[in-house]
C-alpha cells in the first residue's frame, strides 16, 4: 500500500473518528509504557481496540448528548472497534517511520499493521516475512473472514512464541482482519 493509498483510506473517515483514533494512540502509549511495561505483551494488542470502544462511547455521551441507555449498541461497538483499528495503524506508522525504525520508501502499511498485531505472538525472526505473506494473501479477500482466519492460523503455525494458544491466534486473526478492513 502506497502513501497515496493510505491517505485515500483515511479519507473515508470523518475528522472526529480520526481524531478519536489519535486520542486512542496516546492513551494506548501511556498504558503500554506506564501501566503494562512489557509484562503483559499479549494484552497490549487488545488495548487500542478496548480503548477505542470506550473513547467512542464517551464521545457519544459527552459531545453528542446521547442517552446512556442507547449508547451500547452493536453499531457503536463496531465504530469503537474501527477506531481501535485506525489507532493501531497510526501507532505502527509512528513506530516504524517517525521513530526511524524503517525507511519510508519501503512503506506497506498493510504489512506493518499485520506485523504490529502479530508482534506479541510470533517469533521476532519470522515476524516480517509472516506479515508480508498474510497481508498479500488477504488483501483481496478480507470480506471472506473464514478464509482470512484460516490463512492467518496456518501461516503463523510453527512460528509462535511459546505459550501462545490457538485461541490467542484466532483472536489476533480477528484483530488483523478488522484493522485491514479499516484501511480499505
Amino acid at each position: 500500500m502506497s502513501l497515496f493509498q493510505i491517505f485515500n483510506a483515511f479519507e473515508k473517515y470523518s475528522f472526529d473518528i480520526l481524531f478519536l483514533a489519535l486520542i486512542v494512540v496516546i492513551l494506548t502509549s501511556f498504558i503500554k509504557r506506564i501501566i503494562l511495561k512489557n509484562k503483559y505483551k499479549k494484552i497490549v494488542t487488545f488495548v487500542p481496540f478496548i480503548i477505542g470502544i470506550c473513547v467512542y462511547l464517551l464521545y457519544l455521551y459527552v459531545f453528542l448528548n446521547k442517552n446512556i441507555v442507547n449508547l451500547i449498541t452493536t453499531e457503536n461497538i463496531k465504530n469503537g472497534f474501527k477506531i481501535g483499528g485506525i489507532s493501531t495503524v497510526y501507532y505502527i506508522f509512528y513506530e516504524q517511520f517517525i521513530r526511524g525504525k524503517r525507511d519510508i520508501a519501503t512503506l506497506n502499511i498493510s504489512e506493518l499493521t499485520v506485523e504490529g498485531i502479530l508482534s506479541s505472538i510470533v517469533i521476532k525472526n519470522n515476524l516480517q516475512s509472516t506479515a508480508k505473506i498474510i497481508a498479500e494473501l488477504t488483501k483481496d479477500r478480507l470480506n471472506d473472514k473464514y478464509y482470512c482466519y484460516n490463512l492467518i492460523t496456518e501461516t503463523v503455525n510453527g512460528k509462535l512464541i511459546n505459550g501462545v494458544t490457538q485461541l490467542d491466534v484466532l483472536t489476533h486473526a480477528k484483530l488483523i482482519v478488522s484493522a485491514l478492513n479499516s484501511l480499505k
